[in-house]
């Protein structure tokens, strides 16, 4: 390659092309690093600390599920993007139309979205699901959650970055984790899904505390972090990713300030899509076209 192509810096393109290298190789040791440590997990608490199925209360090892019991819930991840749900919030419908009735007749926070899809209802034994992984903190269950909500990803959103949605300030300091954030996590490990932390959350108050009136009323919880506030301005210059490797722009190569056109939000809940919409807006402000959602449960219309 010419230094003419390169604008006469080929320092900084090899610089770049090492740097990219270095992140794909970094990716796949992160992918290995953590197959090896989740099986040795397993083959541990399945030694020395067996467990009881939250489901049925028969004997299980690794996750308190049992293998029917994870069988079942995989079957119907996997028949998830087939199932006849709502074009515009993803809710389970059941009437041929597309659109379910609440879509219909309300202006939902959902069509702020370009697409909703979640992997099961908030009914019945999902219930005892959502209470022991998030409340209780049975935080074993949130590998076979992602790869629950992966098949779904895989088949509507391959390849796109995910965005989760943040957890109120100072909710990780307090109870040392957040269900979403380690799901993103798993994504980014597992399966190779490029996470961006775009989003910050200004407010203390619990979602789940809200009606749903109070949900649709109350003001965005959201802002842009500085990582999305970083990208947007280098779009605005018009820095691209080839400017980077061919060292045209004087600036430091970084994959983060490459502002995707498309990205997919990442939640454990929808409820009634206020918290999705409210992210949605902010990212769109800021120069991202598209805005899909994907979620564990949706509490059906």
């Amino acid at each position: 390659m010419n230094n003419n192509f390169c604008g006469g810096n080929s320092q900084n393109c090899e610089k770049s092309r090492y740097i990219m290298i270095s992140s794909r190789c970094a990716n796949n040791f992160h992918s290995v690093a953590y197959f090896v440590s989740a099986f040795f997990r397993k083959a541990v608490s399945a030694a020395f600390f067996p467990d009881t199925c939250i489901l049925c209360g028969t004997a299980s090892y690794g996750i308190p599920l049992c293998r029917t019991c994870v069988n079942s819930l995989s079957k119907e991840a996997s028949d998830a993007p087939v199932s006849a749900h709502c074009v515009i919030c993803g809710k389970p419908i059941l009437s041929e139309i597309e659109i379910c009735m609440q879509c219909r007749t309300e202006k939902v926070p959902a069509r702020n979205l370009d697409g909703i899809c979640s992997v099961f209802p908030y009914l019945l034994n999902k219930k005892q699901l959502l209470y022991e992984w998030k409340i209780a903190g049975r935080k074993s269950l949130t590998p076979f959650f992602a790869e629950c909500m992966e098949k779904l990803y895989a088949y509507n959103f391959k390849g796109l970055p995910i965005v989760p949605v943040p957890p109120r300030p100072g909710k990780i300091h307090k109870k040392g984790w957040d269900q979403t954030d380690s799901l993103a996590s798993v994504f980014k490990r597992k399966y190779g899904v490029e996470v961006l932390k775009y989003l910050e959350r200004t407010s203390m108050v619990q979602q789940k505390k809200l009606g749903r009136t109070e949900r649709l009323s109350r003001n965005s919880q959201y802002k842009a972090s500085k990582i999305l506030v970083r990208a947007a301005q280098y779009k605005e210059n018009r820095v691209t990713k080839n400017d980077y490797i061919y060292g045209r722009k004087n600036v430091s190569f970084c994959e983060e300030n490459h502002l995707p056109s498309h990205v997919v939000l990442l939640d454990d809940v929808m409820t009634t899509g206020s918290t999705l919409s409210s992210c949605a807006a902010v990212l769109k402000s800021y120069g991202i076209e598209k805005v899909s959602a994907l979620t564990l449960f949706t509490v059906p219309a």
